[in-house]
Formats: structure tokens, sequence, C-alpha cells
């Protein structure tokens, strides 16, 4: 069923933003200052930190369009319920007018607007979450959406799991049994086009060996 479909999205990504915003507090990220950060505190915080944005934007994308259009008949005037019900906390969230524009320009798409203009120009000119009280605040919002939309759907919000697990599963077909072969072929190659290219540097095989 369609309603399941966005029931299931919902559940998914308000549990993944939970408990990425516990992963900040528990790496101490939220109290950390300005010179106590090295370079792989900032790719995990800014890994969080993206994921969180992406996630919101998703919850809402889903929200604002198929939650809507999509679902059967039947569940038609229990949504738009839920969207009157919802709508100061939807308001509060929508207070971030470039929220999507952020997720486009500066997490999404290579750090291009539309694929051209480089998006750090425009970095500090975003009205986006920035902080971990913005993300925090912002996740509250969110919540109060999610906690009517589970009270509103809680007579078929037993079926989201067992819908889910009855879409088939295809075996992977990627195989590891000659990666140390192919891994080596693939370093050799690139090391002669180094070379027919006359370039001095190489690839250094122990690097790439261990997966």
């Amino acid at each position: 069923m369609k309603l399941y479909e966005s029931l299931y999205i919902f559940l998914r990504y308000k549990q993944d933003i939970t408990f990425l915003m516990e992963l900040i507090i528990d790496f101490g990220y939220r109290e950390r200052k300005q010179n106590e950060w090295n370079l792989k505190d900032q790719a995990h915080y800014v890994a969080l930190y993206n994921t969180i944005i992406m996630n919101i934007c998703s919850y809402l994308d889903e929200y604002d369009d198929k939650f809507t259009t999509n679902p059967e008949p039947q569940f038609k005037s229990r949504i738009l319920e839920v969207k009157k019900i919802a709508k100061p906390a939807y308001k509060q969230i929508r207070r971030w007018k470039h929220l999507n524009d952020y997720r486009n320009n500066m997490i999404a798409h290579n750090f291009r607007i539309d694929g051209k203009e480089f998006s750090f120009n425009l970095l500090g000119q975003y009205n986006a979450p920035r902080t971990y009280r913005d993300l925090a605040l912002i996740r509250k919002h969110l919540v109060m959406i999610h906690t009517i939309i589970e009270a509103e759907f809680e007579d078929v919000m037993q079926n989201i799991n067992p819908f889910i697990k009855s879409f088939p599963v295809k075996e992977q077909e990627i195989s590891y049994e000659a990666i140390e072969e192919e891994l080596n072929s693939l370093i050799s190659e690139i090391n002669q086009l180094c070379i027919d290219n006359g370039k001095v540097y190489q690839l250094r095989s122990d690097i790439f060996m261990k997966l």
C-alpha cells in the first residue's frame, strides 16, 4: 500500500536522525572547542551533520508530496487532518528558508549550483541550520510532526515491517575470491600508464591491498 511506503520513509528517517544526533553527543562534538578538532573529527562531524540535513529534507520531500498525493483514498481525510494539526511545527521548520537549497548545493550536488557556480560563494548566505543547537531544534519540530503521524496511524503502523519484509532480495553478484589478483592487475596497469606518460609517481601496491 502507498500509505505504508510513506509511513516507512517517515519512520526510517526519524530513527536515523535520532541516532545520528546521539552520535554527535556520544563523540563530544556538541561541546568541543574550535582548537580541539583534528581532520578526522571534522570529517566525521561533517558526515553526521550532512546526513542529518539530507534526511530532514528527504522526510519533508515525502511529507510535502507523496504522503498527500499517493496514498489510497480512504486515508486522504486523515492525512489532511494530520497536516492541519502539525502545521505549527511544520511552519517552524520552514523558517529555514534555504534548507533544500543548502542540501542541493552544499551536500548533494558536488558543491555546484545547478552544475555551474561554486556553491561556497554563497556558504555564509544560506538560511539553514549551522550549529548543533540548530539541528537539535529542527529535529524537535520534525519529531512533533512524526509523533502526530504515528498517533494518527497507530492502527496500521504494525503492518509496516511485514510490508517491507515482503520485498524479494536479490543475491549479490560481486565475488571477492580473486580480489587480490584483480587489484594487483589494476595497479600494474595504472603504473605502466604512469611510465608511458613520463610520470615519476606510481601507486604503491601495499597501500591498496588491504580491504
